[in-house]
């Protein structure tokens, strides 16, 4: 319950800052505009699409540039902001589903369950089981 109430949150603060961020600059799309679209299609598109390249092309725009838009909207790289998106469904299917984590994996378009495991550990820190243990049922 209280991971759930966590990832709300979490979620919550995350759509409030990218709203108040998404404006249009004079009569050519800014940045601001740029990073919002980024953002639409990866809610869109992440279980699918892990790669900058797809969402650069996606988008009109270079991989660098996309790179540059991301570093200008949050710090970090687009990778970065992908990845992120990325364990955080994978939280939050471990800790509300009790799918497999081989299925979860499937989902999130790994196509093996070892690289999403190496994934999750690496960013998380825990593997996905250790993850779901530690979720308070």
């Amino acid at each position: 319950m209280v991971l759930r109430l966590e990832l709300m949150g979490a979620l919550l603060r995350l759509s409030g800052w990218q709203d108040s961020r998404a404006t249009v600059v004079g009569p050519a799309m800014g940045s601001d505009e740029r990073y919002r679209r980024f953002r639409h299609l990866l809610e869109r598109e992440f279980a699918a699409h892990h790669q900058v390249q797809h969402y650069a092309r996606a988008l009109g725009t270079s991989e660098k540039t996309l790179g540059r838009i991301c570093l200008a909207a949050t710090g970090e790289p687009a990778k970065a902001i992908i990845n992120h998106r990325l364990v955080l469904e994978a939280k939050r299917l471990l800790a509300h589903t009790t799918q497999p984590v081989q299925n979860i994996a499937g989902d999130l378009g790994f196509a093996e369950a070892t690289h999403f495991v190496k994934f999750f550990k690496k960013m998380a820190g825990v593997t996905p089981l250790e993850f779901r243990r530690a979720v308070p049922s």
